[in-house]
């Protein structure tokens, strides 16, 4: 979906940095199930390559909201530096806060206790960038 404002901005970026939270739940979803999920030879990611690499993905898509609006502020100016700064700070603490929880567990149902977290993480960051695509 793309969206154009008046003066003719495109905000597909934004519906991108939404897609990667969402992926960073589903992630951390097929984590938590990679035992099962290998077990019935459902290929999820998280089953296919590992342990480890399910957690840098799930860090990566929690983060990358902050690198691209860092990106588009520094390179192309298309967001200010407030609303880079603010979605960057939110994003990379909900990144570091999840992804420190992440790389502690020991015991994969306690990943049920990250979920809503995630979410609450993932629509403040999606509640900034619709406030300041309407502003």
């Amino acid at each position: 979906i793309v969206v154009r404002l008046a003066n003719g901005e495109v905000l597909a970026k934004e519906l991108g940095r939404m897609t990667a939270r969402t992926v960073a739940l589903i992630s951390l979803n097929n984590f938590r199930d990679r035992a099962q999920d290998v077990a019935a030879r459902k290929w999820t990611l998280a089953a296919r390559f590992g342990e480890n690499f399910a957690r840098v993905e799930i860090v990566a898509f929690l983060a990358l909201p902050a690198a691209v609006v860092l990106g588009l502020w520094a390179g192309f100016g298309t967001v200010s530096f407030f609303e880079a700064a603010v979605v960057a700070i939110v994003a990379g603490v909900g990144a570091v806060a999840i992804g420190r929880s992440v790389y502690r567990l020991k015991e994969m149902r306690t990943v049920n206790s990250l979920l809503p977290r995630t979410g609450l993480i993932s629509v403040v960051v999606c509640l900034l960038l619709s406030l300041f695509i309407v502003l």
